[in-house]
């Protein structure tokens, strides 16, 4: 799987459990990150965009661990398996 399709599966799932209207890219220079509140507090997820072979479990493993210390009551995680 491509890096730019895995960093805009992470980015829709992230906004999916923001809270609503709370979310936006920043990116000066580097590597893009998601701003969101999550249960009314600001939080930052930083993408990479550098790919190498453990790319798609690395940011799958980072963005399980990112949500578990979310303040929000969230009980599924993050998966990269496609939808049916």
């Amino acid at each position: 799987m491509k890096t730019s399709l895995i960093n805009k599966k992470i980015i829709h799932y992230l906004q999916s459990i923001a809270d609503e209207g709370t979310f936006y890219m920043r990116k000066k220079t580097g590597h893009p990150v998601c701003v969101a509140s999550y249960g009314g507090q600001q939080r930052s997820f930083t993408l990479c965009q550098t790919p190498n072979s453990n790319y798609c479990r690395y940011m799958k493993a980072r963005v399980n661990q990112f949500v578990r210390h979310l303040p929000i009551n969230h009980t599924y995680t993050f998966s990269l398996k496609k939808e049916q």
